[in-house]
């Protein structure tokens, strides 16, 4: 059981029966994107919390808010995280972390991890680009095509009429729905062909 915080602006959850206290290892991944800014917190492998934020034109404050974000209500602080990664186009400029993942690299072991070794083809919307990835059994990518714009030019414009902001128009979709953006992937799991 956890619990749940969501506003337009930001989601979080964090586990609310598990004492972090108990744990061995505490890690943190944050992953500072075009649109949005994620951090997760796992303690010995285990998710912990999670935050999703909007990201701001400061990819660093961006980083430090989607982290303090996930550590809200844990009565954790940064100082208890042993090993941060970071990601993104903003991974540089995640305060704290040790390494630097690229994004791909990530969305293929999330998948590994969320779905199993069988998964082998990752769709991954982001807010102006989208990847397609093969991995092989352990979650290792094999093989990548994306479209993403050069960040510098999104960093100037909204991107909201080309090709490459799939995922922006998936939340212009469900702000004119009225369904949260989190529930978008449930419900086109339940569409049928009649």
């Amino acid at each position: 059981m956890g619990t749940e915080h969501f506003s337009w602006r930001e989601l979080r959850w964090h586990a609310a029966n598990r004492d972090w206290r108990r744990a061995k290892l505490i890690t943190a991944g944050v992953d500072v994107g075009s649109s949005a800014s994620k951090a997760v917190i796992l303690a010995d492998g285990e998710l912990l919390a999670y935050s999703i934020l909007w990201s701001g034109a400061d990819n660093r404050d961006s980083a430090r808010k989607a982290l303090e974000a996930a550590l809200n209500d844990t009565g954790m602080s940064p100082e208890d995280i042993r090993y941060i990664v970071g990601t993104g186009c903003g991974e540089a400029d995640v305060s704290g972390a040790k390494r630097t993942v690229s994004e791909i690299a990530c969305h293929a072991k999330g998948a590994d991890y969320c779905f199993g070794h069988s998964q082998r083809t990752v769709l991954a919307l982001g807010g102006r680009g989208c990847v397609v990835i093969h991995c092989n059994e352990e979650g290792k990518v094999t093989a990548f095509l994306t479209n993403a714009s050069e960040p510098g030019y999104c960093r100037e414009n909204p991107c909201n009429a080309c090709g490459a902001a799939q995922g922006r128009g998936m939340e212009v979709v469900a702000d004119y729905l009225n369904v949260p953006i989190k529930d978008i992937g449930a419900i086109s799991l339940k569409a049928t062909d009649k």
